[in-house]
């Protein structure tokens, strides 16, 4: 008997679990159209919401909103994802370290190293990053 309820179990794990991302995800998508950028006074602010939304890291996409004035990195923001927090945060700090204080061509240009024992969600942030930029080239004043 124990072995017919493992053997269900495991079947309707097997069945289940491939849609678990996908129902999670639902949690984290924005409600209508989010612009890739916005003005408030002199910032630009990017998001990679629907831009980044191909790139995963160890979870799901890891999209960032970042703030540029004058050209120059002034903030960096982690927006809703689904990574754990003891690999997501460590990375996305020691990412936002170097991210901020560099310009948008100093950006397009230095791709940081993935940080150890967070290689899937720091190569994702650093992707959304080179994303960022590449929206924020085309939307310079």
């Amino acid at each position: 008997m124990k072995k017919k309820i493992i053997f269900i179990s495991a079947a309707l794990l097997m069945l289940i679990a491939p849609h678990a991302v996908t129902l999670s995800q639902s949690t984290i998508k924005t409600k209508g159209k989010v612009p890739a950028t916005r003005m408030a006074g002199d910032t630009l602010i990017v998001n990679t919401i629907t831009s980044g939304r191909e790139i995963y890291g160890y979870a799901g996409p890891t999209p960032l909103e970042v703030k540029i004035v004058n050209d120059c990195i002034v903030d960096v923001q982690a927006l809703p994802n689904l990574e754990s927090e003891e690999y997501f945060e460590p990375a996305f700090k020691i990412l936002k370290e170097i991210w901020t204080g560099l310009t948008v061509n100093d950006l397009k240009e230095y791709v940081p190293d993935a940080v150890t024992g967070s290689t899937y969600t720091s190569r994702a942030l650093i992707k959304n990053m080179q994303e960022a930029m590449k929206t924020a080239s085309g939307k310079r004043r």
